[in-house]
């Protein structure tokens, strides 16, 4: 992904079908994905202006 612009900062299994997969890009911009029970995920994307809550 690095010719895409992003790093990818973590990439790991929390558990049984649960994950989290995060990048960040060059220009301050950063992008996690998390699942936590298999139900459904999260998609936080934050700035340098707008942090991650």
């Amino acid at each position: 992904m690095q010719t895409k612009g992003y790093t990818i900062t973590d990439d790991r299994e929390t558990g049984r079908d649960a994950g989290v997969l995060a990048a960040k890009t060059s220009d301050g911009f950063a992008l996690d994905l998390e699942s936590t029970s298999g139900q459904g995920f999260a998609v936080i994307i934050h700035s340098a202006c707008f942090e991650r809550p």
